[in-house]
């Protein structure tokens, strides 16, 4: 339509719709700039379009019955522009988080991409893969085998191919034997209202040592943390959209372990 904005080298498929006032269509023609881009005889009436360069772009059809009349649609405007990359809006664990030697821990990222969609995120662990997501909630599974500073970051790749570095965060992996938590209310897959308050909830248990606190995230913004058990805080979004909610326990010793994401 017109108005709509469409990325450089991206497909698009144009349709029209066509009706012969004397006996039937027999073909569309669809143009671009004047140059054709293809015709179809056969409703639905449609043609690729792939645009090479930015600029407004004029879009029409030419449709021409069985009895050779033909009429030219009202031009479409519409607005190429270079491919925007996708975004971060977080990373967890967060940047000098804590986790045991041998834990499992949920690297999770939240992203986003302006004019497409997300094609995957790869994670690393000092420049090592740890695998990549095509679905969000974007996340793996990090069980660290050695004590030491880790830098966690991830590479989001969007539907043409352009990709996004995270900032590093820095984690330290300790010897001792990681907690274990999971965030067991609302459910994967919950639907809340706009400004509403959800209570959620968190399950965490200490290997070494005691719990000492649950901390809680929302697309990696704290939401708050509780030092008692049950493991609560309250999420009220005060926009729309899909959100990633984790928690991070952290024992007596300093041990941490990040949750997997709720979505």
């Amino acid at each position: 339509t017109t108005g709509s904005s469409q990325a450089v080298n991206s497909s698009a498929t144009i349709t029209a719709t066509a009706t012969a006032a004397d006996g039937t269509i027999a073909s569309v023609q669809f143009f671009a700039n004047g140059v054709s881009l293809g015709t179809d005889t056969a409703f639905p009436y449609t043609a690729t379009w792939t645009p090479t360069a930015n600029g407004t772009i004029s879009l029409t059809a030419l449709t021409t019955d069985t009895s050779g009349n033909q009429a030219t649609s009202s031009a479409v405007s519409v607005t190429v522009a270079a491919n925007q990359s996708p975004t971060f809006t977080s990373l967890v664990p967060a940047d000098g988080a804590s986790v045991g030697v041998g834990s499992s821990n949920a690297v999770t990222a939240v992203v986003a991409d302006a004019d497409g969609t997300i094609a995957s995120v790869q994670f690393f662990a000092n420049g090592v893969s740890l695998g990549t997501d095509a679905s969000s909630p974007y996340t793996v599974t990090w069980v660290p085998t050695i004590a030491g500073s880790f830098s966690i970051t991830a590479v989001v790749t969007d539907n043409l191919g352009a990709t996004t570095t995270s900032s590093t965060n820095t984690v330290t992996v300790t010897g001792g034997n990681a907690p274990t938590v999971s965030v067991t209310a609302p459910a994967t897959g919950s639907s809340l209202a706009v400004n509403s308050s959800t209570t959620v909830t968190a399950t965490a248990t200490a290997t070494t040592g005691t719990i000492a606190s649950v901390q809680f995230f929302a697309n990696g913004v704290s939401l708050g943390t509780d030092a008692a058990f049950p493991y609560t805080a309250t999420f009220s979004p005060s926009t729309t959209g899909t959100f990633s909610l984790t928690a991070i326990a952290t024992d007596t010793s300093g041990n941490q372990a990040t949750s997997s994401a709720v979505s």
